[in-house]
């Protein structure tokens, strides 16, 4: 398994033959067992890669916030984190305190700018795109 790189079914592997031994499971129930282990690592893992990529500067979550007494409209903000925008491919851009990376744990890539950076990174683009002699 190691050298499959199953790490998610050698995590859990003693655990689910002790408990298939005692339960008299069947090989079907034990394979079942490991590999529902090692898809849940998989997501696990890809969800932490993407929240790398995005670099995010620190993780928050919605359901933390509290919209009392902020001019924050909390219909619009509930309405965004159900993420119907990303299926439609329109794009969000949000001036403020870091999200909760709610799409980046539903399977969609996402990056995190200040508007600082994103503003030089785009004129940086923009000379580049109109330099006929780069480099």
């Amino acid at each position: 398994m190691k050298h499959l790189k199953l790490c998610g079914m050698i995590s859990v592997y003693d655990e689910v033959i002790t408990r298939s031994v005692k339960r008299k499971a069947s090989m079907g129930v034990v394979l079942y067992e490991l590999m529902t282990a090692e898809i849940e690592n998989r997501k696990l893992k890809s969800i932490q890669n993407r929240l790398r990529i995005a670099k995010f500067p620190e993780h928050k979550d919605l359901h933390d916030f509290i919209f009392t007494d902020t001019p924050i409209n909390q219909d619009q903000v509930m309405q965004l984190y159900t993420g119907e925008f990303i299926k439609s491919s329109r794009n969000v851009i949000f001036v403020g305190g870091t999200g909760s990376a709610k799409a980046v744990r539903d399977g969609f890539k996402a990056r995190f700018f200040n508007l600082v950076d994103l503003a030089n990174q785009l004129e940086r683009e923009k000379l580049d795109s109109q330099d006929p002699h780069p480099g």
